[in-house]
């Protein structure tokens, strides 16, 4: 990462190259891996329940990335809690 910060650094502004270095010092203080292999589309409409409520399984994989394990539940926290509070309560 550092190496594209090198490359990148003439087109930055002096705050936004401080912001970069500050968030990669932060990244490299996390004790997880950062990059898993997670879905952009893990929501209600493809998740497979049983009529007691219990998640059975997942489907439509299409959306699969690299990415952070937070990511899906920060998506669910954004698009759909705020419309459907109900979900919410369910976490």
């Amino acid at each position: 990462m550092l190496e594209s910060l090198e490359a990148a650094r003439p087109q930055l502004l002096d705050g936004e190259r401080q912001l970069v270095e500050r968030t990669l010092v932060e990244l490299a203080s996390l004790s997880f891996p950062f990059s898993v292999s997670t879905s952009l589309d893990f929501t209600p409409g493809n998740w497979i329940v049983d009529r007691d409520g219990k998640l059975q399984g997942v489907i439509d994989f299409e959306n699969m990335v690299w990415g952070l394990r937070t990511d899906p539940l920060v998506r669910l926290s954004v698009d759909y809690f705020p419309v459907h509070p109900e979900f919410e309560a369910a976490f």
